[in-house]
């Protein structure tokens, strides 16, 4: 059952391209001049910049998951009680 809920679930999420027009940065690459002089960090800040919209979107998606998960745990710990409830009613009336 979880499965399911996952499979159906991942197929409605779509993910948008890395970089489309709406999901990257306002940010300008700096130039070569500059980029000599600048610290490795400011190019690992500016890729980490770019891919942030996809890791939310990794982290929204995992979220979702872990709900639907939790979801189904419920669903299935309902289940077993009543199950468990229908064949006490049953075993009592083979008792008696």
């Amino acid at each position: 059952m979880i499965s399911t809920i996952l499979r159906n679930d991942s197929i409605s999420i779509s993910s948008p391209p890395l970089l489309s027009p709406q999901n990257t940065p306002d940010i300008q690459p700096t130039s070569s001049e500059t980029s000599s002089n600048c610290p490795p960090t400011h190019s690992i800040n500016f890729l980490f910049l770019l891919n942030l919209p996809r890791i939310q979107q990794i982290f929204q998606q995992q979220t979702e998951n872990v709900f639907l998960i939790n979801q189904a745990i419920i669903t299935e710990k309902n289940a077993i009680a009543s199950a468990q409830k229908q064949f006490r009613k049953i075993s009592e009336g083979i008792n008696m």
